[in-house]
């Protein structure tokens, strides 16, 4: 029970991090990139960057 806890927490502080790293590195000529490396400074998939970043 207090594991799942710690993991939806650990999510949503996922969620934040990669919301504010995408607001400071928003540049529309090379959007990629930059989900991208969002995606590994959050050890998150790239897909799912994307997705919480659209």
């Amino acid at each position: 029970m207090r594991r799942e806890k710690n993991r939806k927490k650990k999510i949503v502080l996922k969620e934040m991090i990669v919301h504010k790293l995408h607001v400071q590195l928003e540049c529309d000529a090379n959007q990629l990139p930059v989900i991208h490396a969002v995606a590994i400074m959050c050890s998150v998939s790239v897909r799912y960057a994307m997705q919480l970043i659209v």
